[in-house]
């Protein structure tokens, strides 16, 4: 007579146990590609750009005076959490700068002289200094586009830090 709490523990190892054994092999590897997946996301969702992007900038006359038309591709970075390379162009008479230019070029040995025109400067705001070099600097911070600054800047990075 056939008996199915006798015959229990065989099906299991029959039937239940290879199904449960591909269940949690199936779970495992989503679970793998899924941490591998979140692993290759960067710390943070920001943009490397360099200053030939920022000089896609064309100025126009309107209402008796020159403004920027900036590229689409510019206009779409506005707002947006950007890297760029550049010098440090101070602003403050301190080692540590919290507000200051970030400039393509490197500081001439003319310091009343002028960086260059607006599309290679960008006005940067920290809220922890950054110490002063000659060096070449990467801030990272997010990305104005300015259509009317009262100063002539065409960018601004806000909430900016030193970058990687």
């Amino acid at each position: 007579m056939w008996n199915p709490h006798a015959q229990l523990p065989h099906l299991l190892g029959v039937f239940l146990l290879p199904f449960l054994r591909t269940q949690i092999a199936m779970r495992a590897s989503s679970l793998l590609f899924a941490t591998l997946a979140l692993c290759a996301l960067p710390a943070q969702a920001q943009q490397s750009i360099n200053w030939d992007t920022l000089a896609q900038v064309e100025l126009q006359r309107q209402d008796g005076r020159f403004v920027p038309n900036f590229a689409p591709e510019v206009d779409g970075l506005n707002g947006q959490e950007v890297e760029i390379q550049g010098f440090i162009f101070p602003i403050q008479q301190t080692l540590e700068q919290t507000h200051f230019i970030l400039i393509a070029f490197p500081l001439a040995d003319c310091f009343y002289c002028l960086p260059g025109a607006s599309e290679s400067m960008i006005e940067v705001k920290t809220a922890q200094p950054v110490d002063f070099t000659y060096d070449p600097v990467t801030i990272t911070g997010t990305l104005e586009v300015l259509e009317s600054d009262p100063m002539g800047m065409y960018y601004r990075l806000s909430d900016a830090r030193p970058g990687s």
